[in-house]
């Protein structure tokens, strides 16, 4: 045990001489934040991690992330098939919804703040192309809207008590069949490689609806998540900071996409981070 406290608190002044220059280079001495993913029992401060489930159950591990004091839970997700299969009649008492919506009314019941992914689109609405994950059709943009309104009215309020939602889940992905949980609004050849039309989509959903998220926000998500993670296949090049994540995602989404305006920024509690706004 004394040796593991002494390996922990290695890391720490490691991680802080190591990290927090170069995150926090020309802040002041009381603004500066460092976010390390530390647990500490019966802490009082609530925590700022979370982690993906693919079930909100005791069998898949419920009492442990209780017991972590972890307040943020993804779950991917929720199929607009499901609900939709054909447009226009929205069918809520099918097997995959009915167990969503307990998962949802556990996660309330826990207090755990639920990220929502919504994804898998009917054939109706991707048409002419087959795959769940594929862009939506432009004529069913405002069908999209409408589905996102009522999900937003139904599972907003108690008992489900779900904020926050993410459209699509890694929609950057080629349009490919075989994709799946992922998303696939990429467009080999088209210039912005379906980045338009994204963007279009999400601003249409964001006017009709007031959703609380935007699909063109969760693609630069995408991309950051690949820069980190997947830096030899990505065309983004290998990275060693998130600083530097960032920066190159900032020129790529500048040369590649001109109606896309990004900022890095810091939040008041020291958090580095890039927003994207879609002009028009």
């Amino acid at each position: 045990m004394k040796r593991l406290r002494h390996a922990t608190t290695f890391l720490v002044l490691f991680l802080l001489v190591t990290i927090q220059p170069e995150l926090l280079q020309g802040q002041s001495a009381d603004r500066q934040h460092i976010f390390l993913p530390i647990v500490r029992r019966d802490s009082t401060i609530t925590s700022a991690f979370g982690l993906e489930m693919s079930q909100i159950s005791d069998n898949h591990g419920l009492p442990l992330v209780i017991s972590s004091q972890t307040k943020w839970v993804r779950r991917n997700g929720l199929k607009w098939k499901d609900i939709e299969r054909t447009k226009g009649n929205f069918t809520w008492d099918v097997s995959p919804i009915k167990q969503l919506e307990q998962e949802m009314i556990r996660a309330a019941a826990h207090d755990l703040n639920l990220i929502l992914i919504v994804r898998g689109n009917p054939d109706w609405a991707v048409a002419p192309h087959t795959a769940e994950c594929a862009p939506i059709n432009e004529q069913h943009f405002a069908r999209y809207a409408a589905f996102m309104a009522e999900l937003v009215k139904r599972y907003s309020v108690p008992p489900y008590n779900v904020r926050y939602w993410e459209i699509g889940n890694e929609p950057d992905a080629a349009i490919n069949n075989n994709l799946y949980p992922f998303g696939c609004w990429g467009v080999e050849g088209d210039p912005y490689y379906g980045g338009a039309i994204t963007a279009k989509c999400g601003r249409l959903s964001r006017r009709q609806c007031a959703l609380p998220t935007r699909i063109s926000k969760s693609y630069w998500v995408a991309c950051i998540f690949q820069c980190h993670m997947m830096p030899v296949t990505h065309p983004l090049s290998p990275v060693v900071s998130l600083k530097e994540c960032l920066q190159q995602v900032q020129v790529r989404v500048s040369t590649s996409y001109p109606s896309i305006a990004t900022t890095i920024s810091r939040s008041s509690t020291g958090t580095i981070g890039i927003s994207a706004k879609t002009g028009g």
